[in-house]
């Protein structure tokens, strides 16, 4: 027997906010080199707040308005 094969199957709809819509993020300028961080000096990323706010309170960025 032939299996079927759905060749366009649809996203499930299930009413949930994607993990795209529910992170939130930060614009930093980045003011000191750090190892870990793949940004240059004077770079002014979009991070995950959790990480910008964390390069802040190290001295190793400054939050953008």
């Amino acid at each position: 027997m032939a299996e079927e094969t759905n060749k366009n199957p649809e996203p499930e709809k299930s009413g949930k906010a994607t993990k795209a819509e529910k992170v939130k993020t930060k614009q930093v300028e980045i003011i000191k080199f750090h190892p870990l961080v793949a940004h240059e000096v004077g770079e002014q990323p979009i991070l995950t707040e959790e990480k910008a706010d964390e390069l802040i309170e190290k001295k190793y960025a400054k939050a953008l308005k």
